[in-house]
């Protein structure tokens, strides 16, 4: 399941190559409205954390390298109700510059998190909003040329 989301974008392509001209436009405008939905959820979820969740302190305990091989942090962080959570936080922005910047000074630096109340591995870097935004609007942007284009594929 770890790469289930890189399978699906992979079997879109794939038939997108694959398919006959006249259903191009139309599934260039589904793609494109799905990803304007999927950024529109999470700039919700984050107006929603930052109006609604609880902030604590963390630590970054971790780095975990994606398949991309950006490296992304796992924080700690105990709960209001004393539970301990790690995880990676729920939408995080790197660059490429993360590839090759080392970690290991970063370890066990404190960090506020600010996570959902209702699923507490759910969270967020605190100070990290505006960069979310950015990643998120970029995203919202693709989404609106696949629409864009589509209306022009024939």
């Amino acid at each position: 399941m770890k790469y289930f989301k890189q399978i699906l974008v992979i079997i879109l392509v794939i038939i997108l190559f694959n398919i006959p001209t006249e259903y191009e436009s139309f599934l260039l405008f589904i793609a494109g409205v799905s990803i304007v939905l999927w950024g529109l959820k999470q700039i919700y979820f984050i107006d929603d954390i930052y109006k609604n969740g609880i902030k604590r302190r963390g630590k970054i305990i971790a780095f975990e390298t994606d398949v991309d091989g950006h490296k992304l942090p796992i924080i700690e962080y105990q709960t209001r109700e004393g539970e301990i959570c790690s995880g990676i936080p729920l939408f995080y922005t790197t660059t490429d510059l993360s590839i090759f910047a080392p970690t290991t000074k970063l370890l066990d630096t404190k960090v506020i998190i600010q996570y959902d109340l209702f699923n507490p591995n759910k969270f967020v870097l605190y100070n990290d909003d505006e960069e979310s935004y950015i990643g998120i609007f970029i995203i919202i942007t693709i989404g609106l040329v696949f629409v864009i284009v589509s209306y022009y594929v024939k």
